[in-house]
């Protein structure tokens, strides 16, 4: 926070690179406030806060709501959002007019006047077309590892002070490790539109690990970017082999134990203590027609069974549905087990692919994870579909559980990917493997 007050990194972005569960919002949020408020601050200070979806955008409103006022800070919203997918707390730094029941956008002499102003990335990039121009003197980002590089560019372009004196304060928070952008054309990934301006910031020079730690203990130039190391979200096993994995080893499990430790001694547990399952099974991938999509009939029947075991066969500390989080990375199996769950009256439980679970979060995550034919892992890969494909979907399938993680999948499919062997020889290790038969390769 220091850093982006005192802008020392300018005229380079400043990235606040948040792992999983670090607070990365809320540390945007101060941020941002300290900048308006702080001693000393500029009251000619204009703020633009940008985020790629208009949920991640209501969020970081919603962190400023207390603490700023409507007459200080305006929410753009597009004229085609339905007005009940707004918050309600949030409508009020909103341009909704009640008469024509939609959201205009504002004379550009009145959007002058507020000290932020918070709009999806999309709407930013067109801030230049409503007459807002060489304005902004900051631009904070959200979520801008998931955001499209030319997208993220477009807001901090021609809508910003254009001054070689006093350049404006660019702060991108992210995490480079977790989803990128969605990019479905073939042209766009070939020149590189599926890495996000903040990963590819995040591979140069300025903004590399160093080996050794500076004299106060950084492995980063905090002039340039803070890494948040201190989790918030989850038990200190869950976290391990992501932490390896993808940062360096640097987290620090600091969760609320209430919260992280609830499953420690649930009764169904393979090994008490040890709060993830790694459920081995041979079951039968299957697909329909031609679809690329495929589903395992197996393991939908396996995730209900632990469902039924936490709603309903645990003596204490039973689970509500809400409380439950089930990932899978095909469409086919999402349907598949939304419709058994729902059939048997669970259909609060949360059923998704892991774009729909990244920036949330669940007590218990279980993990369906589909494919048992090594033979199709390369169609897999082809189609950019599953854990196996990317490396990405494995570390934010992961980190979304609290307190119990419960894997569901073929191990001798899953053992060709160098995270899962990692993730089922932890899990093994920790006394958490259960079902089929399974030795380490290396011990076969």
């Amino acid at each position: 926070v220091v850093g982006i007050v005192q802008s020392v990194a300018r005229p380079a972005p400043y990235l606040i690179y948040g792992p999983p569960g670090t607070g990365k919002t809320v540390t945007l949020a101060e941020s941002i406030l300290q900048t308006m408020f702080a001693a000393g601050s500029d009251k000619n200070t204009k703020i633009l806060i940008c985020a790629p979806s208009n949920t991640a955008t209501d969020v970081v409103v919603e962190r400023l709501a207390p603490f700023v006022t409507p007459r200080e800070m305006l929410r753009l919203v597009a004229f085609s959002r339905d007005r009940s997918s707004v918050p309600d707390h949030i409508i009020q730094y909103t341009s909704f007019d009640e008469l024509e029941n939609c959201f205009i956008t504002p004379n550009p002499k009145i959007i002058k006047t507020y000290k932020i102003v918070a709009v999806t990335i999309t709407y930013g990039g067109k801030l230049f077309n409503q007459g807002i121009l060489d304005h902004f003197t900051h631009v904070f980002v959200d979520e801008a590892g998931h955001s499209v590089e030319s997208e993220a560019i477009g807001c901090l372009l021609s809508a910003t002070k254009q001054s070689s004196r006093t350049p404006p304060v660019i702060v991108l928070a992210g995490d480079p490790k977790q989803l990128g952008p969605i990019i479905r054309s073939g042209i766009s990934k070939k020149f590189g539109l599926e890495k996000s301006l903040l990963e590819r910031l995040s591979q140069m020079a300025p903004y590399a690990r160093s080996k050794e730690k500076d004299v106060h203990g950084n492995h980063y130039d905090k002039r340039m970017i803070s890494k948040l190391i201190h989790n918030y979200r989850s038990h200190p096993t869950i976290l391990d082999i992501p932490n390896r994995a993808f940062y360096d080893g640097d987290l620090i499990a600091e969760a609320d134990i209430t919260i992280s430790h609830r499953f420690v001694d649930w009764e169904h547990l393979p090994k008490r203590g040890f709060p993830i399952i790694f459920h081995g099974v041979e079951g039968e991938d299957m697909r329909e027609a031609n679809s690329p999509s495929w589903f395992n009939p197996d393991e939908a029947q396996l995730v209900k069974m632990y469902v039924d075991l936490l709603i309903r066969d645990t003596r204490s500390n039973r689970c509500k549905p809400e409380d439950i989080g089930i990932i899978t990375p095909y469409h086919r199996q999402v349907q598949k087990i939304r419709i058994l769950l729902g059939a048997h009256g669970y259909s609060e439980c949360k059923v998704g692919s892991v774009d729909e679970f990244q920036g949330s979060e669940r007590p218990v995550i279980i993990i369906s994870t589909v494919r048992s034919t090594v033979d199709y892992i390369s169609f897999d890969q082809k189609h950019k579909l599953g854990f196996l494909a990317n490396e990405k979907r494995f570390n934010v399938a992961i980190t979304r559980a609290q307190a119990l993680l419960i894997m569901i999948g073929n191990p001798f499919t899953l053992e060709n990917d160098p995270h899962w062997k990692a993730m089922i020889e932890h899990t093994i290790d920790g006394g958490g493997y259960t079902g089929a038969d399974y030795t380490k390769k290396e011990q076969r």
